[in-house]
C-alpha cells in the first residue's frame, strides 16, 4: 500500500534502538503457546507471544458470552433451565442445573463465571435471543465490533467445535470491553457465591474454578481481582487473568498452557516491574483532516480527531525523547469502512502503541471512464459498464502519514 507524506512537522526526536530500551528488562519464558499482556486502561500490549494464532479458547468463551448477557439481560431478572439447556456432555463442566428450575439472571452468571457452567451460557443465551444459534450470531457480531476479528465462536460456552476459535489478543481485547460493563466484576471476581434452593434443587454454594482468586488455594494472589478458567483436550488449558497493583491493571491471557498460574505470575511480575506511567504530549492535536487527490483514482476527505497526550506504560530505560507519534491512514475511494486512521507511537522505528482514531467525517469523489459504446450495446447498459469500469478505477488505496512532536 503506497503511502503519502502530506505533511511534516519536523520533530527533534533522538531515536533509541527498541531492542536496547524496550526490552532492558528480560521478558519472561513462558509454557504457555500463546499469550498477551495488555494494560486495561490503554489497551497498550506489554509483552505478547503468538498473539495472533488462531486457538481454541475453551471456556474463556464466556468472557464474552458474560458481557452479552449483561449489556442484553437485567441481573434481577428470571429465567427457567430448558431441557435442550442442559442437554450437554456429561464431561463437561457444570453448577448443576436442573431443567424446570427457575432463577435470577444473576445467579445464571454466577454459574456461568465461578464453576464455568456450561447449561448457564445455554440458558443465557436463550434468555437473550431465544436459542443458542441465535445468540451465537450475536457474539460474532460484537467480537467483530470490539476489533476482535481473529475471533469465530460456533457456541456460547466454548465445548470443541471446527470453526470455534480466537487469539490471545482478541481475548484481552473482550476482557477490556469487559471489565468496562457494569457488573462483570461481581462475577469476574467473586471467589464464591451461594445458589438459593429452588424447587428442585437445594442451595449450593459454587467456588471460583480460578484458585488465584481463592483464598483457600496456594496460587492466591490478593492483587487478582478477576479471572476465568478454561480447558478441553483440544485447548488445553488457558487462563485469563486480572491484577490490580498500584493504581494499575493488567489483563493476563496464557493459552494452552501446562504452567498456567506460573506463567500467569511471570506475565504480572514482569508487567508491574519493569514499566512506568507516562503522559507522552501529542502536537498537532484537535481536528484533523486527512485526503488525497490522485488523477485517475479520486480524492477522499477524512476529518480525525487527535488527542492531546497519550496515558501509556514505558518500558524501563525508555524516556519521551525516544518517541515519535505519526497520524497514519488508509484511505479507500470505494468505502468508508475499508478506509482507517491510527495514532501511532514509536520508539526506534519499532511500534510500541497504536490507537484508532474514529471519522468524524468521510466525503470520497470517484472518477470514471467515459463510456466507450460498442455495436449493439444500449445506452443504458453502457452506463452499466462505466459503473463497473469506474469501480474498478479506483481500487487504488490512498495513504496518508504525518509525523507529531512529542
Amino acid at each position: 500500500m503506497k503511502k503519502f507524506a502530506l505533511f511534516l512537522l519536523a520533530a527533534a526526536v533522538t531515536l533509541t534502538p527498541l531492542s536496547r530500551v524496550a526490552h532492558a528488562a528480560a521478558e519472561p519464558e513462558l509454557a504457555a503457546e500463546a499469550a498477551v499482556l495488555m494494560d486495561a486502561d490503554s489497551g497498550q500490549i506489554l509483552y505478547a507471544k503468538a498473539a495472533d494464532r488462531q486457538m481454541a479458547p475453551a471456556s474463556l468463551t464466556k468472557l464474552l458470552t458474560a458481557l452479552v448477557a449483561l449489556e442484553e439481560l437485567d441481573p434481577a431478572g428470571t429465567v427457567t433451565v430448558s431441557e435442550e439447556a442442559v442437554d450437554l456432555p456429561a464431561w463437561g463442566s457444570s453448577a448443576d442445573l436442573e431443567a424446570g428450575e427457575e432463577l435470577t439472571v444473576d445467579d445464571v452468571l454466577y454459574a456461568l463465571m465461578l464453576p464455568s457452567a456450561n447449561e448457564a451460557a445455554n440458558v443465557l443465551a436463550e434468555a437473550v435471543d431465544g436459542s443458542e444459534e441465535a445468540f451465537v450470531d450475536r457474539l460474532n457480531a460484537r467480537a467483530a465490533a470490539l476489533g476482535a476479528d481473529n475471533t469465530h465462536f460456533e457456541n456460547a460456552h466454548g465445548l470443541p467445535a471446527r470453526r470455534h476459535y480466537t487469539t490471545a489478543r482478541d481475548l484481552a481485547t473482550i476482557t477490556r470491553a469487559a471489565l468496562e460493563t457494569p457488573g462483570f466484576l461481581d462475577y469476574f471476581g467473586a471467589a464464591f457465591h451461594t445458589l438459593p434452593a429452588t424447587d428442585l434443587s437445594p442451595e449450593r454454594t459454587l467456588g471460583h474454578t480460578h484458585r488465584m482468586l481463592r483464598p483457600d488455594r496456594e496460587e492466591y494472589d490478593p492483587t487478582v481481582i478477576g479471572g476465568k478458567t478454561g480447558y478441553t483436550m483440544q485447548a488445553g488449558y488457558a487462563l485469563a487473568t486480572v491484577a490490580r497493583r498500584d493504581g494499575r491493571t493488567l489483563i493476563a491471557i496464557v493459552l494452552h498452557s501446562d504452567e498456567f498460574y506460573a506463567d500467569t505470575r511471570k506475565l504480572f511480575d514482569y508487567g508491574f516491574s519493569n514499566f512506568s506511567p507516562a503522559v507522552v504530549p501529542v502536537e498537532g492535536a484537535g481536528l484533523m483532516t486527512l485526503g488525497k487527490t490522485e488523477e485517475g483514482v479520486g480524492s477522499v476527505e477524512a476529518v480525525c480527531e487527535v488527542p492531546d497526550q497519550l496515558e501509556l506504560l514505558l518500558p524501563q530505560g525508555l524516556t519521551l525523547s525516544d518517541l515519535t507519534v505519526e497520524v497514519e491512514s488508509s484511505l479507500d475511494p470505494l468505502s468508508q469502512q475499508q478506509s482507517s486512521a491510527e495514532l501511532v507511537v514509536y520508539a526506534g522505528g519499532e511500534e510500541l502503541f497504536s490507537q484508532t482514531l474514529d471519522f468524524l467525517s468521510w466525503s470520497a469523489e470517484l472518477e470514471s471512464a467515459a463510456p466507450v459504446l460498442a455495436e449493439g450495446v444500449s445506452p443504458g447498459d453502457a452506463a452499466a459498464v462505466a459503473g463497473a469500469f469506474g469501480v474498478m478505477a479506483v481500487v487504488s488505496v490512498l495513504g496518508y502519514r504525518r509525523r507529531c512532536r512529542v
